[in-house]
């Protein structure tokens, strides 16, 4: 909800997405996939594909993303939400990926 009410502020929208992933990675149930999990998203908050491209729609993108995780998990789809979220990691990082020059 708040990163649906947020969708226009950048720094408060990113901000959200944070607290989704940290909300998910203790859902799981697994502390040192947690652990783990929590190291990496630190250091894709430092990065430039973190907070610097932002293609057109990547926030919507990013919500239909979260929605599908978090409709699986709240229907005990074990599967559909590990997939769902393979896919919105990958999907993500490649929306802002930039692009190569040659």
């Amino acid at each position: 909800a708040v990163m649906t009410e947020t969708i226009s502020d950048s720094a408060a929208f990113r901000e959200a997405d944070v607290r989704f992933h940290h909300a998910v990675m203790a859902l799981s149930g697994n502390a040192l996939a947690e652990n783990i999990a929590r190291v990496l998203l630190g250091h894709a908050l430092g990065s430039d594909r973190f907070t610097g491209h932002d293609p057109a729609h990547s926030f919507e993108l990013t919500l239909s993303e979260h929605e599908r995780i978090a409709d699986a998990i709240a229907a005990g789809e074990h599967d559909a939400a590990h997939s769902a979220m393979h896919s919105h990691i990958v999907d993500s990082w490649e929306r802002r990926r930039e692009p190569e020059i040659d």
